[in-house]
């Protein structure tokens, strides 16, 4: 599910909880244009850009995720 998120309605969910804006350009920073490739049989791939999904594996992961699902009660 962390690889669904996508960064624009992040960052809209986390404006509208009022958080400051100084810490929703940090996390756009952090997100946006992010790059991974991937090591597999002995062969590195070319940079692919990732357009949604947190990082998995860090700390801001779960709580940007968390950020991101709360409202599923509301809907």
């Amino acid at each position: 599910a962390f690889d669904l998120v996508t960064h624009l309605r992040l960052l809209h969910k986390m404006e509208t909880l009022g958080i400051l804006e100084e810490t929703v350009v940090w996390i756009k920073d952090f997100l946006i244009g992010r790059k991974q490739r991937v090591f597999l049989n002995g062969s590195l791939s070319g940079w692919a850009s990732l357009k949604r999904g947190v990082s998995q594996g860090s700390i801001f992961g779960p709580i940007l995720f968390v950020i991101f699902i709360n409202d599923l009660p509301d809907a």
